[in-house]
């Protein structure tokens, strides 16, 4: 059996098949980068060296670069601030190159930016207290812009303030081609202000931009200063409202006037602006007053308010003064009356007066806290001159009526109760009043029944005889003796009275 033997062969190198694998660009900095890749596909040989080819993904091939390394990585330097790159890398065997891998990419780190916000413009906001920005993109932001920081400087005040505002996603995009918009907020209005702008990036803020000035627009004032109201001395319903106008810093504009506002009775006065006093009239007293005052530019500004409650005055006179027919006797007279319609306080008293409308002598008063009164002792068939007057902290005026007493003697057909109504009002009133006519219509006809009936002991006829001078005999035997017309009139009564005595009615 013969001897197996065995040799080696090795074919000769070739350029490679295939290209390197994972193509890597990492930034190092804002300006470098570096590339790595891994090994080469059917590299045919024994890879002695790689070529690198990169350029701004920008742009194309045309304008890439060549480098050679033996390594698998290489760093490329010089490059340009947050710029995306494009490579290609190919493998070397000693007897060629292979082909070009695909390509991939990647983007140097950030820096600062290196230029500020161009053609820059102030908006004025429609209330005054904003304004908006436009500008123009960064030519070099150097890096994903993410904050807008506005530099404000109140140039009435002198006082700089500062205010960042996050950049829109709009704003990570490359191109320049487009203007930027933000808001600058909580100013104050009518102010003049000077505006810079600057960007930022996540490595720091670029330079600002030159200054913009632009005065907001005008808004509604605040409160005026020293608002105060008061009651005029001796004068229970009038007071004076003073004022100064807002402090300067407040008043948001080119003031045109104040209105002034009273809650209780819902009126509302406009003022000119050179206005620092106003007089109201015509007030009640021990009242409750809300007054209201602002100050006006475009619109009407915030709201001071003062309350107050004007002292007591005299009351206005009383209402409805009567003296009601069936409240009027031969001895006495009803009064009734109604509260003032403006008592102007508490009232503490009513004060009556009256007196004979025919005699020069002294007024009689009465005091009372109700809005009625008897007047007695009074004389018969006599015209009295009757006030009434409301008495508060000092007495109002008096209203006046007259009445007359009757001339013979009459029950009074009404109490005061009665003819005032009370709180059973005017129905029951009338009842009463009905009532008390029927009864007197009913004792009326009795007593003249009874006057017609001959009186005990004496004959119609007798009375007539001796009318005529004679003499005669009654009916009962009892000689009759002459009898006068007034006490033929006292023995009817008295016959009545006996009778109605007898019967117990009466």
């Amino acid at each position: 059996m013969g001897t197996r033997q065995s040799k080696n062969i090795e074919t000769c190198q070739d350029k490679p098949s295939g290209s390197p694998v994972n193509l890597i660009l990492s930034p190092i900095n804002s300006i470098s980068l570096n590339i790595s890749w891994g090994e080469t596909v059917l590299p045919n040989g024994i890879i002695t060296n790689y070529s690198v080819m990169y350029w701004e993904d920008s742009k194309t091939r045309a304008d890439s670069v060549n480098v050679t390394t033996a390594e698998n990585n290489i760093v490329i330097g010089n490059l340009s601030v947050y710029t995306g790159y494009a490579a290609v890398v190919r493998a070397f065997t000693e007897i060629g190159g292979g082909p070009w891998s695909d390509k991939s990419t990647g983007i140097t780190g950030e820096e600062a930016p290196s230029d500020a916000p161009s053609n820059v413009s102030l908006i004025q906001g429609s209330h005054g207290r904003s304004l908006t920005v436009t500008f123009k993109k960064l030519n070099r932001p150097n890096g994903q812009i993410i904050t807008y920081e506005s530099y404000i400087h109140n140039l009435d005040s002198n006082s700089i303030k500062y205010q960042n505002n996050t950049a829109s996603s709009k704003d990570v995009m490359f191109s320049n081609s487009y203007e930027t918009t933000i808001t600058i907020t909580d100013l104050k209005p009518f102010t003049n202000y000077s505006i810079k702008i600057r960007a930022y990036t996540s490595v720091g803020s670029g330079p600002w931009s030159g200054p913009v000035k632009q005065r907001t627009n005008e808004a509604a004032p605040g409160k005026v200063s020293n608002f105060k109201v008061e009651v005029l001395p001796n004068n229970f319903t009038t007071v004076r409202l003073t004022w100064d106008p807002p402090i300067t810093t407040e008043r948001n504009g080119i003031l045109k006037g104040y209105v002034i506002s009273e809650a209780k009775n819902a009126s509302t006065v406009e003022l000119p602006v050179t206005s620092k006093e106003h007089i109201v009239t015509g007030l009640h007293g021990h009242t409750k007053y809300s007054f209201s005052i602002a100050a006006i530019t475009v619109a009407v500004g915030e709201i001071d308010k003062r309350d107050i409650r004007t002292p007591q005055g005299p009351p206005t006179v009383v209402r409805n003064l009567q003296t009601p027919r069936e409240g009027i006797t031969d001895r006495s007279i009803v009064v009734i009356w109604e509260e003032p319609e403006i008592p102007h306080g508490i009232i503490r008293q009513y004060i009556v007066r009256y007196r004979n409308s025919q005699s020069t002598g002294d007024e009689i008063s009465e005091n009372g806290t109700t809005t009625a009164t008897t007047l007695d002792n009074l004389a018969k068939g006599t015209t009295y001159t009757i006030s009434v007057a409301a008495e508060t902290v000092s007495e109002g005026p008096s209203a006046t009526t007259t009445a007359s007493t009757t001339s013979q003697s009459t029950q009074p057909a009404a109490q005061v109760g009665a003819i005032v109504g009370g709180s059973l009002g005017g129905v029951l009133f009338l009842v009463i009043l009905v009532l008390i006519i029927v009864v007197l219509i009913f004792r009326r006809k009795r007593s003249m029944v009874i006057n017609k009936e001959p009186v005990k002991g004496l004959s119609l006829t007798e009375y007539d005889d001796k009318e005529s001078g004679k003499s005669e005999i009654s009916s009962n035997g009892v000689p009759s003796t002459e009898i006068k017309g007034a006490d033929l009139n006292d023995l009817h009564i008295q016959a009545r009275d006996e009778r109605l005595w007898r019967d117990k009615k009466w």
